[in-house]
């Protein structure tokens, strides 16, 4: 059983604070964007420690790293970044009113901060302006993921794949915010490592990344479906039918998988949901099997095991495909196992599509039955594949299919990051509109 809190002992220079929570940051513009702005003028960033900017008589005093933590599961967090705190006695006490705090003006772009965080209920939510101060803004270099859990009494890293970095912890980032043990404390600066200095640039450079942001996010995150794989699976069919050099670059990625196999004079058809399928790619001589998967993992395990393997959904498909149809199959399956026929065992492969940071590797699939049969391609990959211009007719298309494309493109992007580089776009967005709404008036 892991240890509470007050059962060790506490090291107040590393303090994790939980952020981005709730679904009022779906639709508001959230305090936590604080941490990840440059106020003009300034050589200091402002760090906001949520809620209400409390950070305690500890962490007034001697708090050296506030690590920003994101929930991605109900069993970890994501590091977003980690502030370097330079002045540590100007936070304010916990629910002390905002007339008791030193009255600072700051401003962003031109914006009085005041105004840009102005509730518009008009109800005043008691945020505080910032709770320390910071010279420097460290994030993980591009690529690289790296996730807190706990642990029972031990701390220590795994950092066996580079690209996800678990850190187990005795601390209970959990909480709004919590402060790391002495154990935690002897492991967090390795982490460092990983990290690279987000204040490397000017400011006035610094600051201006948000112009990289759009001013409205895309239809998908607006509706809420970039976590439905169906809808995902029904876009790329669609797009890649209907125009031939899509679904050459799609080819180029798969042959980037499998040594090139593939010629690239081949003409492929895509079919949904054939035999629970997500994607099937037919051509005269070849077969690809793609399984997509978004926030799921590997389904219909059975608890069977096989050669100390698990059997599963990957195993079956696997086996329907290279077995074809039995004489005992069902009408039904007898038709849909017909689209297997006709081709070379050896011109088959089989895919899982899925994002960035999900679990699913190609170490992960070697558990699975038939797991090492397939491959893996990234959300990341696809969205580099198919960025291109989109031209059904062999030529530019009208402005509606542009805009449809366009909008695909922007959710393969979207889900391509991880949750908590999700999120982050999501508060520059309504960083950008907050700001673009001051400027009309």
């Amino acid at each position: 059983m892991a240890k509470e809190e007050e059962d060790f002992k506490k090291d107040y220079r590393y303090y994790f604070n939980k952020i981005f929570t709730g679904s009022y940051l779906d639709h508001n513009l959230g305090h936590e964007i604080i941490n990840f702005m440059k106020m003009d003028g300034e050589h200091q960033r402002y760090v906001y420690i949520n809620p209400w900017g409390d950070i305690g008589l500890e962490g007034r005093n001697m708090c050296e790293y506030v690590f920003h933590v994101m929930e991605t599961s109900s069993e970890s967090l994501e590091l977003i970044a980690v502030s370097k705190i330079v002045e540590k006695n100007k936070a304010p006490h916990y629910k002390s009113k905002k007339s008791e705090i030193e009255d600072v003006k700051l401003f962003f772009k031109g914006m009085e901060l005041d105004k840009i965080f102005e509730d518009k209920t008009g109800i005043d939510d008691q945020a505080h302006k910032y709770s320390l101060k910071a010279n420097d803004l460290l994030r993980p270099i591009d690529g690289v993921h790296i996730y807190f859990k706990r642990d029972s009494g031990k701390s220590y890293i795994d950092d066996k794949d580079k690209s996800n970095i678990k850190v187990y912890i005795q601390a209970n980032p959990q909480r709004n915010k919590a402060y790391a043990s002495e154990d935690d404390g002897k492991i967090l600066p390795k982490i460092f490592m990983y990290l690279v200095s987000y204040d490397k640039y000017p400011e006035e450079e610094l600051n201006n990344i948000i112009d990289n942001y759009p001013l409205e996010p895309c239809f998908s995150v607006i509706s809420d479906r970039t976590k439905l794989e169906d809808s995902t699976s029904n876009q790329l069919a669609y797009f890649l039918n209907r125009d031939k050099n899509l679904m050459h670059k799609f080819i180029e990625l798969i042959n980037s998988k499998i040594n090139n196999k593939i010629g690239m004079s081949e003409e492929f058809g895509v079919l949904r949901e054939i035999n629970n399928i997500d994607l099937l790619f037919r051509s005269d001589k070849y077969l690809i099997i793609l399984e997509n998967k978004i926030d799921s993992d590997i389904n219909g395990i059975t608890g069977e095991l096989v050669n100390g393997k698990k059997e599963s959904q990957l195993s079956k498909y696997y086996e329907d495909v290279m077995t074809l149809a039995k004489k005992n199959d069902k009408n039904e399956i007898k038709q849909k196992k017909k689209y297997y026929e006709g081709i070379d065992p050896n011109n088959k492969y089989f895919f899982l599509l899925v994002p960035d940071y999900s679990v699913i590797n190609q170490s992960y699939l070697n558990e699975y039955l038939e797991g090492d049969k397939y491959h893996i391609i990234t959300y990341k990959e696809l969205y580099k594949a198919l960025k291109g211009d989109y031209k059904p007719f062999g030529e530019d298309t009208l402005q509606e299919s542009l805009f449809l494309y366009d909008q695909f493109k922007k959710s393969l992007k979207y889900i391509s990051q991880s949750k908590a580089e999700q999120r982050m776009e999501l508060a520059y967005i309504r960083l950008n509109q907050r700001l673009k709404e001051l400027e009309k008036k």
